[in-house]
C-alpha cells in the first residue's frame, strides 16, 4: 500500500523520551515509518540538546527540521494563549508553507491545538489534531493551586486558551483524544460526533527492561515518585507530596524513604535534599530499577490530563499506585484494583501508612496490576488505529469540514 506523505508538528523533539508526551510521540513515529514518509517539524526550547539527539529519529523520518521556540514572556492580560505564543516561529511557518506549496505532504498531524497556528489559513490538506491534554483545564487547575501572584495570569490564560482550543477542535478535520473524559468534554463544546479515542500502548516497558539491572536489591525501603520536572504539574505534585503528605507518613513510619526520580528533579527540588528521608536522583537513562525495587508509587497530581504513562509503567512492574483522580484519568479503577485514588492529602497519607504497615494487603493488590493493563493496546495496535484515521482523511472519507 502506498505510503502517506505526512507532516508531523510537535512542540518538542521526541528523544530522549523523558516525559510521557515525548515517549508517546517516539513510539508513534518509530512505527509510522512502515506507513508514512514523515516530515517531522519541531519547535523547541532546547535547540542545542535536540540537535545532538536528532540522529536517533532520522532512521524513521523523511526529513527533520528543528526551530527555536519563542522564549519571550507574555503580559498577564495578553489575548494570546501562552502555548500558541511559545510555538511561534517565522522560519517554521515558511518551511511549512513551502512543503504545502510544493505538495510534498498530503496530511498534517499536529500534537496539541497550539501547533495549528503555524499552518497557513488555508492548508488545502486534511489536518488531524491529537490532544494529549485539554490545555485550558490545566490553567484552571493552576489558578486553583498556584501562588496568588500568578492567579490573574492563569485565569486569563484559561479564558483565552479555552476560546482558541475549542476553535481548533471545530476547525480540524479529525480530532483524537487519549481518554474518554477529554473526548466527552470536546464533544460537549463542539457537538461533533466524529471524535476518536486512541490510547497509549504499554509494551514499550517490556522492550526497554534490562532484567539484571532491575533485580539489583536496594538496602532501604522506599516509595517512589517519577516524572519530568520540566513540566509544572509534576513540580506541584512533588512539592505537595513532600510538604504535606510525606511528613504525615513519617510520623507513623519514620524509617521509610521517599525517592524522587526524573528529568530536572535535582534542580527543581533541590531544597529537599537536606531531608535525610528524601533522595533525589535527577534524570536517569532507565527508570526500571527504581520502579522494580520500590514498595509502591505515589503520584498526588493536582493538575494534568490524559493518560499518565508513569502510572502504566508502575503497574507493569506490579507496583500499586496511590494517586488522585487526575492521576488515574483514562485508566480503569475501582475499590478492588491496584490503583488507590484519593484527592484529599490527609486521607492519602493515611492510605499510604496503611500500605506500609500491611505488607499482606500490599501483596494482594500487587497481584491485580495486570488486570488493569490488559485493557490497553500495544503500540502497534495504537499506531494502526491512527494510520486508519490518516487513510480515511487522505482518501476523502468521513472528512469533517470545520
Amino acid at each position: 500500500m502506498k505510503k502517506i506523505s505526512l507532516l508531523f508538528l510537535t512542540s518538542h523533539l521526541p528523544f530522549p523520551p523523558i516525559s510521557g508526551g515525548r515517549l508517546r510521540e517516539f513510539e508513534v513515529i518509530k512505527r509510522l515509518k512502515q506507513f508514512c514518509d514523515t516530515y517531522l517539524c519541531v519547535l523547541t526550547k532546547t535547540w542545542l540538546e535536540d540537535i545532538q539527539n536528532i540522529a536517533y529519529l532520522e532512521p524513521f523520518c523523511q526529513e527533520i527540521r528543528i526551530f527555536c521556540a519563542n522564549e519571550a514572556v507574555l503580559d498577564e492580560k495578553s489575548e494570546i494563549p501562552a502555548q500558541v505564543f511559545r510555538n511561534t516561529s517565522t522560519d517554521a511557518r515558511k518551511y511549512i508553507a513551502d512543503l504545502l506549496d510544493r505538495k510534498k505532504v498530503e496530511l498534517v498531524h499536529i500534537e496539541g491545538f497550539y501547533m495549528k497556528s503555524l499552518l497557513p489559513v488555508k492548508a488545502y490538506v486534511p489536518i488531524l489534531l491529537v490532544e494529549q491534554n485539554i490545555e485550558y483545564l490545566l490553567f484552571l487547575q493552576r489558578y486553583k493551586y498556584e501562588a496568588d501572584g500568578l492567579k490573574k495570569w492563569n485565569l486569563n490564560q484559561y479564558k483565552v486558551t479555552k476560546k482558541e482550543e475549542i476553535e481548533a477542535w471545530k476547525a480540524c478535520n479529525k480530532c483524537v483524544f487519549l481518554t474518554k473524559q477529554d473526548k466527552e468534554i470536546a464533544q460537549a463544546e463542539t457537538d461533533r460526533d466524529d471524535l476518536s479515542i486512541i490510547c497509549n500502548g504499554i509494551d514499550h516497558v517490556h522492550k526497554q527492561t534490562d532484567c539484571a539491572y532491575c533485580m539489583e536489591e536496594e538496602s532501604e525501603n522506599y516509595i517512589l515518585y517519577v516524572g519530568n520536572f520540566d513540566y509544572f504539574p509534576n513540580i506541584d505534585a512533588a512539592t505537595y507530596l513532600l510538604d504535606i503528605i510525606f511528613p504525615k507518613v513519617l510520623k507513623e513510619v519514620p524509617d521509610v524513604k521517599m525517592y524522587i526520580v526524573g528529568n530536572e528533579s535535582d534542580v527543581k527540588l533541590e531544597q529537599y535534599k537536606k531531608n535525610k528521608n528524601v533522595r533525589i536522583f535527577g534524570r536517569q537513562e532507565k527508570l526500571d530499577k527504581y520502579i522494580k525495587n520500590s514498595l509502591f508509587c505515589v503520584f498526588p497530581l493536582r493538575m494534568g490530563g490524559g493518560i499518565k504513562v508513569k502510572v502504566l509503567e508502575a503497574l507493569y512492574f506490579n507496583k500499586v499506585v496511590v494517586t488522585t483522580s487526575i492521576g488515574a484519568q483514562g485508566i480503569y479503577h475501582d475499590n478492588e484494583t491496584a490503583i488507590i485514588v484519593e484527592d484529599n492529602g490527609k486521607i492519602m497519607a493515611e492510605k499510604i501508612i496503611k500500605l506500609l504497615q500491611s505488607r499482606e494487603e500490599l501483596s494482594v493488590l500487587e497481584k491485580k496490576c495486570k488486570d488493569i493493563l490488559c485493557r490497553f493496546y500495544t503500540w502497534d495496535e495504537s499506531v494502526k488505529r491512527l494510520v486508519s484515521e490518516y487513510r480515511k482523511l487522505v482518501e476523502g472519507k468521513n472528512i469533517y469540514e470545520g
